[in-house]
């Protein structure tokens, strides 16, 4: 299951006759997209806009710092015509947190900044057979979905390997691509398979989903 949410920061501005609304995800992915949607609800001329994602780090006396911007994007909105920001988040983040800020200029001057969590899930692996037990002269028949956390499907080669009860390696496919995010693979069962519990493993990247099969 994936979860969407969304942080909304909405202010009056300095100005009597502005408003605006800021609408972000609360949760900072490595090698992501994130989006912020800008809103100028009221103002006399147009809104430069800048999003900023800073990485909060520690001094020795222990007061909250920021480091160099993580992500940053800039654009330009009119009032009535909601638009959005697009923030390439790099894969080198780590585990800590992160603030990010909404700065306004030209027709509304503001600022404002939200806490954001890290989440380390940057995409998904399913392993999928068409039956949970197996027996000799079987033939097993299995896919794998590669998804990332916004849906879009994983297209980067897999490495895909069976193992027996004991940890042998029976078979493997190297450097598939999937197709649409998909891999489709079959294994021929021989006529005396090693009984119990057998093991697909596929790794992309770092990441690794296993799936057991009945013998």
């Amino acid at each position: 299951m994936v979860v969407a949410t969304a942080t909304s920061i909405t202010q009056a501005s300095n100005y009597s006759s502005g408003t605006y609304v800021m609408m972000s995800p609360s949760q900072l992915r490595p090698n992501s997209d994130f989006t912020v949607s800008v809103n100028i609800l009221k103002a006399p001329q147009d809104v430069d806009v800048t999003a900023t994602i800073h990485k909060d780090v520690k001094s020795i006396f222990y007061q909250s710092v920021r480091s160099a911007p993580v992500a940053s994007a800039q654009g330009t909105f009119q009032a009535g015509n909601p638009g959005t920001l697009h923030l390439k988040i790099p894969g080198s983040i780590t585990k800590t947190s992160y603030t990010l800020t909404v700065e306004g200029a030209g027709g509304l001057t503001f600022t404002n900044s939200t806490t954001l969590d890290y989440s380390s899930k940057e995409f998904s692996l399913f392993i999928q057979t068409d039956k949970g037990i197996y027996k000799a002269g079987d033939t097993v028949n299995f896919r794998v979905l590669g998804m990332y956390s916004d849906f879009k499907p994983y297209l980067k080669p897999l490495h895909i390997r069976i193992y027996d009860k004991d940890s042998n390696k029976i078979v493997q496919w190297l450097n598939v691509r999937p197709k649409d995010g998909v891999v489709t693979q079959k294994l021929k069962l021989s006529s005396q398979p090693t009984l119990g519990d057998w093991k697909i493993s596929v790794l992309a990247s770092v990441r690794m989903a296993l799936t057991l099969l009945k013998k």
